[in-house]
């Protein structure tokens, strides 16, 4: 999960974590939705209050969920593969060199 390609950092990881035993439903919602992270990271903390309101009703410590949110490092590029726990794959986007150094590297040469 944590290759030197990956933007994932333990920080992200860690955030996660704080968020899923704090705030279950909200990371609920957020596990079946990963993309709603970067609207609630980039909105203003009075329309992250209500989003998170809307989100889950009974939430308590919505200051500390929205300052929290609010903080670096922030989950938006790393939430799907936190969610999946899956490895980081590369961006289709790499140069075909880098892409078959990455397969010569594996013992794969592609063509």
């Amino acid at each position: 999960m944590f290759d030197n390609n990956s933007p994932l950092q333990p920080e992200h990881l860690g955030k996660w974590i704080a968020l899923v035993e704090r705030w279950p439903e909200v990371a609920a919602k957020l596990k079946s939705e990963p993309r709603e992270i970067g609207d609630l990271e980039s909105l203003s903390i009075a329309d992250m209050k209500r989003k998170i309101s809307d989100m889950s009703p009974d939430a308590d410590n919505i200051e500390g969920l929205c300052s929290m949110l609010q903080s670096d490092p922030r989950l938006q590029p790393v939430l799907d593969h936190l969610v999946g726990f899956e490895p980081w794959v590369p961006d289709t986007t790499d140069s075909t060199d880098e892409v078959r150094q990455q397969g010569d590297e594996l013992g794969r040469v592609t063509r």
